[in-house]
C-alpha cells in the first residue's frame, strides 16, 4: 500500500469514509483494513464486511485468503442481502418471521402474481387514470420493490404518492397490499422484503440485554455511494451495538439512484455519523494523463461533491478522440475500424470494450464483431440476438438453410405457419438473400394481434435489424458458424467486452469506446432533474474512467431524420476554449499513426504476395480512413464520398492537453455551463407543469382560490400544486415535509411549510434557484396558492383511495387549516 492507503486502512479513530476515486486501489485498501483488524487480534467472525454482489464478496474473500492463508468461507463478508437473510434466520422470529420462510428469487413468478393481483383490482377501475405503460405488472413491481427499498409499508407508500400527486404509484400502492398479504399466506419473502423486514427485527431485538449487533466490532463497507436507506439503516442499527464504521466509496462514481440508492448518505457522512473523519486517495494507477483530465474537467461540473483532484502515476499522456459521425451505421463502421486499429496495434482482445448508456445502443456493433469472428462479452442486456423476433427470424433462416441450431442457446420454437413457410423456400431453393428477405417480410406482415402501433414499429425494427446482419453473410454456414462459435464461445477465451456502462464500473481495459454521446442518449432526455442529470453526468465520469490508454467518444449527427445534438458533457470534458500553441500547432503537420495504417494498407493492396480478396480489403480499408481522417495521399485519390449534410468524421488528438486555461477561466466556464442547463430545465419544468395543469383544469368544475378553496373531498377536481420534474420526487418532500407515519410532528410541518411560504428554508444553491422561479417570491400569493393546492390536492387523492390512511388525512386538515388561519397573514409582507 502507498502511503494514503496505509493510512486509510490503519485508521484507529472513529467512524472513517475513504475517498477512493477510479484507479486509486479502492480493494487493495479494504483488504489491507480486514488484514490490520486480524494483525491487532480482531477475530473474523466480529469483522462484518458489506459489498454490492456475490462477485465482489467473492473477489474479496479470495484477495483476503490469499493474504492471510485463512479459510473465510463461514466469515461474514457477503452482500446486503446475505446479511438480511443472516439477521432474518438469528432473530426473525422475534417479529413472527418463521424460520423455514421460503425465498422467492423467480421474477416470472413473482410478475405472475402482480398481474394476477391487478386483474383482481382493475374491477375498481383502479387504473383508469394511468397511462398503460405505467400500469404493467413489471411496473408496479419495479414500485414495491423500490419503496420497500426505502423502508415503506403500503400505507406509507400511498401517502408518498399522494403527496406526489402520482396516479400510477397510488394505483401501485393498492396492488402493495395485496401483494404483501400475499407473500404472507405463502410464507414467502423475496429480496427487497428481505431487507426490510431484517431492519424490522434489529430495531425490535436492539432492545434486549444482548441484542445480536453486539457480535460485530467492525463494519466494513464497500461502494458506500452506492447505498440505499433499506442498506443504510441495516449497517447504522448494528453500528448500535458498539461497533466501529469504515467505509469506502466514491461519490463521482454513483449510478444506481435509479434502483434506490442515495449519494447524499455520503455527503452527509459527518452529519449521521458524529466525529467522523474523510480520508481520500488520490494516485491514479490506471489512465493517462489526458484520459484524468477529461474526467477531471467533466467532474468540476457536479452538483454537489467531494472535491477531489487524481494525480496520474503512470508517465504517459494516453489518447482522447471524439468521432463525429452521421449516423449509427457510420457510428458501427468507425467503431469496427477503429477495433481492427488497435488489435493491428498488438491490443489484446480482452483489453478492448465498448461501452453505451443503453444496451440496445451497441448491439449492431456486436453483431458486426460476432460476424467478423471477434469473440465478444456481452454484459448488461446488450446480447444482439436476443428479442423474440430476431430469434424467430434466425430460427426461420436455419430451417431454410438445413441447419441445425446448437441446443445450448435454447431458443424457442417458431410458429407452425413461420416453420411452414421456411420450408417451402427451402423446397424452392430460392437463394439464401432472397429467402431472408422473404423470411423477414412475411414476419412484418404478420404482427400479433395484441400490438398497437408503437408496438408494431418496434418490432419491425428489430426484424429489418436482424434481417440485414443475415444479409452480411454470402452464404448461411458463414453467419451461423461464426454466431455459435461466439455465442458459445469458451468462458476462458479472449474476448471484446461488449455492455452497458453501468455492467463495467469497477473494470478497466487499455482501450474504450464510449457510444452515443447525444443529448438525449448521454444524457437520456427524460434527465431534465437536477439530481438525475448529475447522475447521468456520473455515468459519463464513469465511463471516461474506465480507460487506462486510449479513449474514442462516438456521437452521431441524426437518427432517421431527426438531427441529434451533441451531449453536452463532451463539452464540460473539453472544458474552456483555449488557443493551441506553437509547439501543438507543429504536431499537428507531423505524420499521425493513422497516416502511417493508411501507407501500410496500400502497400499491401499492391503486394503481389496479397490474395486479391486481402488486396481489396486494404485498398478499401485505406480509402474509407482517408476520407474519415480527412488524410491526403499524395497520388491517391478516395473512392468513397462523404455523406451529404456532414463534414468528415474528425479525430482530435491530445485534444486536452492544450488547454491552458486558468482557474478562474474554468469556473466561469462551469457557471456559464450551469446557467445554461438551468434555463433549458425551468423551461420544461414549466412546461410540463403548465400542459398537466391544464388537463386538470379541462376536468375541474371551476378553479378556485387560496382564500375560497375548500378541503379536498377526494372528488379529484382540485388542482395539482408543484409537481415539477425539477426538484426531483418533489420539493415539499426534498425539504422534509411528509405526512407518513414516522415523519415530523405537527409543530415540524408547520414550521417547514412556514419557512417555505417566507424563504427562509435552506436549500442547496442548485434547488434554490429552482425554487425562485417555479414557485414565486416569498410570501407571495403565487406561492401560496401552490403550496396549499399541493396539499389539497395529496389530500384529495388519498381520500379517494379504497384504504385511505386515516392518521395522513388528519395531518393534511391540520396542515391546511394552519395555512389558512396563519400563513394567510404573512402574504405581501
Amino acid at each position: 500500500m502507498n502511503t494514503e492507503q496505509k493510512t486509510a486502512a490503519e485508521y484507529l479513530g472513529g467512524p472513517l469514509l475513504v475517498l477512493a476515486g477510479p484507479g486509486t486501489g479502492k480493494t487493495t485498501t479494504l483488504v489491507g483494513r480486514y488484514k490490520f483488524l486480524l494483525d491487532n487480534s480482531i477475530n473474523t467472525k466480529q469483522i462484518l464486511c458489506c459489498t454490492f454482489s456475490r462477485k465482489a464478496a467473492a473477489e474479496l474473500k479470495e484477495r483476503i485468503s490469499a493474504e492471510t492463508n485463512l479459510n473465510l468461507k463461514a466469515s461474514p463478508i457477503g452482500t446486503f442481502h446475505s446479511l438480511a437473510l443472516r439477521v432474518l434466520r438469528s432473530i426473525g422470529d422475534e417479529i413472527g418471521v418463521p424460520r423455514d420462510f421460503d425465498i422467492w428469487t423467480k421474477e416470472y413468478e413473482r410478475l405472475k402474481v402482480v398481474r394476477e393481483l391487478q386483474t383482481e383490482q382493475k374491477a375498481n377501475a383502479l387504473y383508469q387514470l394511468v397511462h398503460k405503460d405505467d400500469s404493467s405488472a413489471s411496473a408496479a413491481l419495479e414500485f414495491i420493490d423500490a419503496v420497500r427499498e426505502e423502508l415503506l409499508d403500503p400505507e406509507d407508500a400511498s401517502i408518498r404518492a399522494a403527496e406526489k400527486n402520482n396516479l400510477a404509484e397510488i394505483a401501485h400502492s393498492e396492488i402493495y397490499y395485496a401483494y404483501e398479504a400475499y407473500l404472507d399466506k405463502e410464507n414467502k419473502i423475496d429480496f427487497p422484503r428481505m431487507a426490510q423486514l431484517a431492519c424490522k427485527a434489529l430495531r425490535q431485538n436492539n432492545e434486549i440485554e444482548n441484542p445480536y449487533n453486539s457480535i460485530f466490532k467492525h463494519i466494513l463497507v464497500d461502494e458506500f455511494q452506492d447505498i440505499n436507506l433499506a442498506q443504510k439503516t441495516l449497517i447504522d442499527l448494528i453500528l448500535e451495538g458498539g461497533g466501529k464504521l469504515w467505509a469506502v466509496g466514491d461519490d463521482y462514481q454513483a449510478i444506481y439512484g435509479w434502483r434506490g440508492s442515495n449519494v447524499r448518505y455520503m455527503l452527509d457522512f459527518h452529519k449521521g455519523y458524529p466525529n467522523a473523519k474523510v480520508l481520500g486517495l488520490s494516485q491514479n494507477y490506471r489512465s493517462g494523463r489526458h484520459i484524468l483530465n477529461a474526467a477531471k474537467n467533466l467532474s468540476a461540473h457536479f452538483l454537489e461533491a467531494y472535491k477531489k483532484n487524481l494525480v496520474p502515476t503512470r508517465d504517459i499522456d494516453g489518447q482522447v478522440f471524439i468521432d463525429e459521425v452521421l449516423d449509427a451505421n457510420e457510428e458501427t463502421d468507425a467503431i469496427i475500424d477503429e477495433v481492427t486499429l488497435r488489435l493491428d496495434d498488438g491490443v489484446p482482445l480482452s483489453d478492448i470494450a465498448i461501452l453505451s448508456r443503453t444496451n440496445s445502443r451497441p448491439k449492431k456493433i456486436a453483431a458486426r464483431l460476432i460476424q467478423k469472428g471477434y469473440p465478444v462479452s456481452l454484459q448488461g442486456g446488450v446480447a444482439p440476438f436476443e428479442e423474440l423476433e430476431a430469434k424467430q427470424l434466425i430460427s426461420a433462416a436455419a430451417i431454410y438453410s438445413g441447419i441445425f441450431l446448437n441446443r445450448d442457446l435454447r431458443w424457442p420454437r417458431i410458429a407452425k405457419d413461420l416453420y411452414g413457410f421456411a420450408k417451402k423456400l427451402q423446397q424452392d431453393e430460392k437463394p439464401w438473400g432472397s429467402a431472408i428477405k422473404a423470411l423477414a417480410s412475411y414476419m412484418t406482415k404478420r404482427p400479433p394481434s395484441s400490438l398497437d402501433d408503437a408496438d408494431i414499429e418496434h418490432r419491425t425494427e428489430i426484424i429489418d435489424g436482424i434481417r440485414d446482419r443475415l444479409l452480411e453473410s454470402e452464404k448461411p454456414e458463414q453467419f451461423f458458424s461464426i454466431m455459435e462459435a461466439s455465442l458459445l464461445a469458451n468462458p476462458d477465451e479472449a474476448k471484446v467486452f461488449v455492455g452497458t456502462i453501468h455492467s463495467a464500473k469497477g473494470l478497466e481495459w487499455d482501450s474504450v469506446f464510449l457510444l452515443g454521446f447525444e443529448d438525449g442518449h448521454l444524457p437520456q432526455r427524460q434527465s431534465i432533474s437536477p439530481q438525475v442529470y448529475d447522475e447521468e453526468r456520473r455515468i459519463a465520469y464513469v465511463g471516461i474512467t474506465r480507460a487506462k490508454n486510449f479513449l474514442l467518444i462516438s456521437c452521431t449527427a441524426r437518427k432517421g431524420d431527426i438531427e441529434l445534438e451533441a451531449s453536452p458533457f463532451i463539452s464540460e470534458m473539453e472544458g474552456p476554449k483555449a488557443k493551441a500553441t506553437p509547439k501543438a500547432q507543429k504536431k499537428v503537420t507531423e505524420k499521425s499513426p493513422v497516416q502511417e495504417k493508411i501507407e501500410g494498407l496500400l502497400t499491401k493492396a499492391k503486394d503481389t504476395a496479397s490474395s486479391p480478396a486481402e488486396a481489396e480489403e486494404a485498398e478499401k480499408m485505406a480509402h474509407k480512413l482517408m476520407v474519415k481522417y480527412k488524410i491526403s495521399i499524395k497520388g491517391v485519390k478516395p473512392k468513397f464520398v462523404q455523406p451529404a449534410g456532414l463534414s468528415a468524421a474528425t479525430r482530435q488528438r491530445d485534444q486536452f492537453k492544450q488547454n491552458s486555461a486558468t482557474e478562474a477561466e474554468h469556473d466561469n466556464f462551469v457557471q456559464e455551463q450551469r446557467k445554461s442547463y438551468w434555463e433549458r430545465v425551468v423551461e420544461n419544468s414549466i412546461k410540463l407543469r403548465t400542459e398537466k395543469e391544464a388537463k386538470l383544469a379541462a376536468l375541474a368544475k371551476k378553479v378556485q382560490t387560496p382564500n375560497e378553496s375548500p378541503l379536498a373531498d377526494g372528488s379529484g377536481e382540485n388542482i395539482s400544486g408543484w409537481d415539477t420534474a425539477a426538484s426531483g420526487p418533489g420539493f415539499l418532500q426534498e425539504v422534509g415535509y411528509t405526512t407518513r407515519k414516522e415523519g415530523p410532528t405537527a409543530s415540524e410541518r408547520q414550521n417547514i411549510l412556514f419557512e417555505i411560504l417566507t424563504g427562509q428554508i435552506e436549500l442547496p444553491q442548485w434547488l434554490s434557484d429552482s425554487v425562485y422561479k417555479q414557485w414565486g417570491a416569498p410570501n407571495s400569493a403565487e406561492r401560496f396558492n401552490k403550496m396549499r393546492n399541493t396539499l389539497n390536492v395529496a389530500l384529495g387523492t388519498q381520500k379517494g383511495r379504497s384504504n385511505p390512511s386515516a392518521q395522513a388525512i388528519r395531518k393534511w386538515e391540520q396542515d391546511i387549516l394552519f395555512m389558512d388561519s396563519e400563513l394567510k397573514s404573512k402574504l405581501g409582507s
